[in-house]
């Protein structure tokens, strides 16, 4: 869907709003559309860009406006609604869960599919997007790497660790239908998202997100000392400054602490 043509359409049936409220409207839904690099608008993209947001460490009114301007975007252009959730999370220091707090959330899963989500979320840097849509034919056993999708429609290879790797192996042989063309069969972000937010709360962890784990990934990475282009190329931004604005916030000293006592 072409940005300007969708941004026109809003203009032309978006009319019953001062001047400074649609101006908003449309840099957030703009802002969005950049964000979806080609993808379709969808609710599923709509909530996975606010939890983009909310880890980024964008102010929470900033957030809600977002999230406003979303809704209204697919009850003019689209004709529905989107349900969207935009916590009100105090931001800093960008938040991400330690080492620790991911085992938590293993421990506490109850499914062999879970236990996998949670693990290969954090162990690839992912996207959930990326994961769901990840195909069969996509993992190479041998060499350690899945070939996701990222926004776009660019392909690249991520790199699993054994930890990784031994989660997917344990989910592969639970899995049902077995001739399913997609590693996680026919689930959606929302069914796996309320599976995800379920394990978080028995594990005790607040304000999660689905897309911390990836968040958490690059963060514990840049904590362990990992230079920011390597980052960059984990986590698959096209542009290092992207990297830079999220992971690039931490002083030296703080890059040596973290994971030595702790390594995934």
């Amino acid at each position: 869907m072409d940005k300007d043509q969708v941004l026109e359409e809003f203009d032309r049936k978006f009319r019953r709003c001062s001047t400074h409220t649609k101006r908003n409207y449309r840099l957030s839904i703009g802002r969005w559309l950049s964000w979806l690099n080609g993808r379709d608008p969808s609710q599923q993209a709509a909530q996975e860009y606010l939890d983009y947001l909310i880890e980024a460490g964008r102010a929470p009114n900033s957030i809600t406006a977002t999230a406003n301007a979303l809704r209204k975007f697919a009850v003019v252009v689209l004709n529905t609604a989107y349900r969207l959730e935009a916590p009100s999370i105090s931001f800093g220091t960008p938040k991400y869960l330690e080492v620790e707090q991911v085992n938590q959330l293993l421990n506490a899963t109850i499914s062999v599919m879970d236990r996998c989500l949670v693990g290969l979320l954090f162990d690839t840097g992912a996207r959930i997007s990326e994961i769901l849509n990840l195909k069969v034919e996509d993992i190479n056993w041998e060499q350690g790497f899945l070939r996701v999708t990222r926004k776009g429609g660019d392909q690249s290879d991520v790199v699993m660790t054994e930890k990784g790797k031994s989660l997917l192996q344990q989910w592969m042989k639970k899995r049902k239908p077995t001739n399913h063309p997609r590693v996680f069969l026919s689930y959606t972000y929302w069914e796996v998202r309320k599976r995800l937010m379920a394990v978080a709360k028995r594990a005790g962890i607040s304000n999660f997100t689905i897309h911390r784990l990836r968040h958490s990934r690059a963060v514990q990475l840049r904590l362990a000392g990992y230079d920011i282009n390597i980052v960059q190329q984990i986590m698959g931004h096209k542009s290092v400054a992207t990297t830079v604005n999220i992971y690039g916030r931490f002083k030296p000293e703080e890059l040596r602490k973290k994971l030595e006592a702790a390594p995934w």
